[in-house]
């Protein structure tokens, strides 16, 4: 019974003194996994756009320095 005071005694003090016990590492794979996934095909589609200018658009030209 004293031990079972002791340990919860304990593991109050650590809680409060945000002591980090386990690390939660699957949210952190999801994430991963989403980024391997998706990001390749992004990346390809990114790629595949091409952007044609219009004749009429010409260039500023820049103002003179003083």
């Amino acid at each position: 019974m004293l031990r079972q005071a002791l340990a919860r005694k304990k593991r109050k003090e650590r809680d409060a003194a945000g002591e980090i016990r386990e690390s939660n590492i699957i949210a952190m794979m999801d994430m991963m996994t989403i980024i391997l996934v998706f990001l390749p095909q992004v990346l390809r589609l990114a790629s595949a756009i091409s952007l044609t200018q219009c004749e009429d658009i010409e260039p500023p030209i820049p103002a003179p320095a003083r």
